[in-house]
């Protein structure tokens, strides 16, 4: 940055002595006292001048250092990880529902500080899993057939202001990214031995990129923070879930068709109804595991 302050300074005073010794003949006749009073303004002209483009430049650089700092993607903090563990055994059942997970024990477990398992459990809170008592601590939250039921109800509706808000703004270049997912999903339910996990997760990627060509950020977060309930559900009625692949294969087919023929009430209706239906299907499954 000096160097370059200092280059651009000499070129604009040498343009300042050239310009000087090039006025006319009417300033050099005039008094001393005068032309020199002339002079002095014209070279501090000059730095202000100088002064401003340095300064512009700086700004410059500096909102484009910003804008990358911006775009830069922190990768997952200690507390993200101890989360994202906890959640995969609340949700495969490893921990039960209404069991208390304890600060200290788990800090002991996975030999980290307390602190780090304070902010993780804020985190299952934020995603449904567990519930935080005062003078109690943490536990796994419930999942009975009542639960379940406002779960779903919840998140159906928040499906289907994603599908309207689909309709409404997806372009054609955003074409190819929604058939790629719904076409991965479809796949993986092929074949008797279908993947539960691989299912649920290819789900959530549609979802995800719906979200994108949506682009409402508050529609997106409340759609992930109950990603991880849902899951939940569908790994604890797993085999029910495995026996009506077929017809959440012709939703995702029917729902696809609808939304790139912008009918969004169409949308609505088969959203609507594949919720009522999967809710039907969980609520069964807890019923008899009760």
């Amino acid at each position: 940055m000096c160097q370059f302050s200092e280059t651009r300074k000499k070129g604009a005073m040498a343009q300042a002595k050239e310009k000087i010794s090039r006025i006319p003949p009417i300033w050099q006749n005039a008094d001393k006292r005068n032309s020199a009073y002339w002079q002095l303004l014209i070279i501090l002209a000059i730095k202000v001048s100088i002064r401003i483009r340095f300064h512009t430049a700086i700004a410059v650089l500096n909102l484009r250092s910003m804008h990358q700092s911006m775009d830069f993607q922190i990768p997952n903090t200690l507390a993200e990880q101890i989360a994202n563990y906890l959640a995969e055994r609340i949700m495969t059942g490893q921990i039960k529902p209404g069991q208390r997970l304890h600060e200290a024990s788990t800090a002991k477990e996975l030999q980290v500080s307390r602190a780090s398992v304070k902010e993780a459990l804020y985190t299952l809170e934020r995603w449904h899993l567990i519930e935080i008592t005062p003078r109690k601590g943490a536990s796994a939250t419930k999942l009975d057939a009542a639960h379940a039921s406002e779960l779903y109800d919840v998140y159906m509706h928040l499906l289907i202001m994603l599908a309207q808000r689909l309709c409404e703004r997806w372009r054609e270049e955003d074409k190819t990214a929604l058939l790629s997912a719904v076409g991965h999903v479809t796949e993986q339910m092929q074949g008797k031995d279908a993947n539960i996990t691989a299912i649920v997760e290819a789900s959530f990627e549609v979802m995800g990129v719906c979200c994108q060509v949506v682009g409402n950020p508050y529609l997106t977060e409340a759609l992930t923070n109950f990603k991880p309930a849902v899951s939940r559900a569908y790994y604890l009625s797993a085999d029910r879930y495995r026996q009506d692949l077929d017809r959440t294969g012709r939703f995702f087919t029917n729902l696809t068709k609808a939304i790139l023929a912008r009918d969004s009430d169409e949308s609505e209706a088969l959203v609507a109804d594949f919720g009522a239906h999967q809710k039907a299907l969980i609520q069964q499954a807890l019923a008899s595991s009760a």
